[in-house]
């Protein structure tokens, strides 16, 4: 019997043959065991990497795996998928992104609890997976594009307009160790994830769907939905304009990826920008944010903001 919160399938996608195979999630003492996200795709990704794999080789793979809060709708913050792989960072040790936003939340929706990605294309190409149905299509004319313009044009290709995509810009192309996995505009799943992709030509995934994971007891569901809600804080546009990063929370000024905690003139001119919150998928703590710049050199520019500002 499949726990609730599951679709109860992964897609394994073999580029080098085009293969897209349908393969049963783990039997129920495994999944409770080690649930989904990260846990569950390291512990396919262990078992299937050989040992003398490398980072940029056909032999490795990468796992992405949601868990079962995720696209549940009835609890904050469900909306979390994991990308596992061997990292071209060190060459030895796992590599791991996560990210929030609705990718993980459509990627259910299309059929799938998770994917295994292996082998390498033959030219740069994404994959489309809508309502269980699975295709890799030829990426040759978005390759070259950013994250952006790639989200946008994927969107316009496969005909749906609220389709998320998951998907590497040029940095990842050239194999960039530091690129990322981008979806939703806001949302990075980071540590080298958009290098491996890129050494796979894998462009990026395009999930579409309108399916369901089942659930078990819903009103236990509510139950904890609203407990966890009552507990969170919400971010305001107020906060976007004169604090910066996740350690506002603590009570901490973080900068420059935590290496210090003074804020200099840098953010001089801020509360004058224009702030819009991007919430997740059901989720009140409105972390992600969109800015146009309204002081200095760059005035009139727009950044996407995934939650903090460690990196001013």
């Amino acid at each position: 019997k499949l726990p609730g919160g599951y679709m109860g399938q992964i897609l394994r996608v073999n580029l080098t043959t085009g293969s897209l195979k349908d393969e049963n999630l783990p039997e129920e003492p495994l999944l409770r065991k080690l649930i989904g996200g990260q846990a569950l795709a390291s512990y396919i990704l262990l078992n299937e990497l050989p040992l003398d794999a490398t980072p940029f080789g056909p032999e490795n793979k990468v796992v992405l795996m949601t868990g079962p809060i995720t696209g549940n709708g009835f609890t904050p913050g469900g909306t979390k998928f994991t990308a596992v792989y061997l990292s071209p960072l060190t060459g030895n040790t796992l590599g791991r992104g996560a990210s929030s936003g609705f990718w993980g939340i459509y990627l259910k929706a299309a059929g799938y609890d998770g994917l295994i990605i292996e082998g390498v294309a033959s030219k740069p190409t994404y994959l489309f997976i809508h309502d269980g149905k699975a295709e890799l299509r030829d990426a040759t004319k978005f390759w070259g594009q950013g994250t952006r313009a790639t989200e946008d044009n994927l969107r316009e290709e496969v005909g749906f307009k609220d389709a998320k995509v998951l998907c590497m810009g040029p940095a990842g192309e050239n194999l960039n160790h530091a690129a990322m996995l981008c979806n939703d505009y806001n949302h990075f799943a980071a540590h080298s994830g958009g290098a491996v992709f890129g050494s796979k030509k894998l462009k990026a995934i395009v999930v579409h769907g309108s399916l369901r994971p089942k659930i078990s007891h819903k009103p236990s569901l509510l139950d904890a939905g609203m407990r966890w809600r009552n507990l969170l804080s919400p971010q305001t546009v107020e906060e976007k304009k004169n604090k910066m990063g996740h350690g506002q929370s603590w009570g901490a000024l973080n900068n420059l990826n935590w290496r210090s905690t003074e804020i200099s003139d840098h953010n001089r001119g801020f509360n004058q920008n224009r702030v819009v919150l991007r919430p997740c998928f059901q989720c009140a703590r409105l972390c992600p944010w969109d800015v146009e710049i309204q002081e200095g050199p760059h005035k009139g520019t727009l950044a996407h903001f995934n939650a903090g500002g460690e990196w001013l």
